[in-house]
């Protein structure tokens, strides 16, 4: 088990080091001004005006990541995996709504 653990680990290190170096790439080029409008403009639409503070930029994440898993979803309809592309763009747009969660705000 300790070798499984050990591969998982280094894995896991690995990836996030990857992981974290793609979303500093895309947040230098994308910046944050449309997880801003659209969390707002979907916040105004669902009529929460009271939202807490980073709510909108974590929907506007959420919306991203449910684009993402409906992609998967049309590739298994088609009977193909999904790219691991769509793949790191999930976890991309999951991680980023657990920092927005704890920070209220995307770089």
């Amino acid at each position: 088990m300790s070798d499984e653990n050990d591969r998982v680990s280094e894995w896991w290190t690995r990836t996030t080091q990857e992981d974290w170096e793609r979303a500093l790439v895309k947040a230098q080029e994308y910046g944050s001004s449309d997880l801003r409008w659209m969390g707002q403009a979907f916040l105004d639409v669902i009529g929460w005006k009271d939202a807490p503070e980073g709510a909108g930029i974590e929907l506007a994440c959420i919306l991203y990541l449910y684009g993402k898993a409906a992609r998967a979803l049309g590739a298994f309809q088609s009977h193909e995996l999904p790219s691991s592309d769509t793949l790191q763009d999930a976890k991309l747009y999951a991680t980023m709504c657990a920092y927005v969660r704890e920070f209220k705000q995307w770089p």
